[in-house]
């Protein structure tokens, strides 16, 4: 079974949106998201076991 990659239709936040945050609101919505990175991590597979796992040849 073949994936097909798939391009964005637009990028989630531009340059401009990313440079007109203030620090407080990068981190208001950033936290989580780190905190939910950082509880899964002992759960996360390095992409050469992944493929190692699926029988893929990179």
């Amino acid at each position: 079974m073949k994936s097909e990659l798939l391009p964005p239709q637009s990028e989630p936040f531009t340059e401009e949106e990313i440079a007109g945050l203030d620090e407080g609101e990068e981190s208001e919505y950033s936290d989580p998201l780190w905190e939910s990175a950082r509880k899964r991590k002992k759960d996360a597979l390095s992409l050469n076991e992944y493929c190692r796992r699926r029988g893929i040849d990179i």
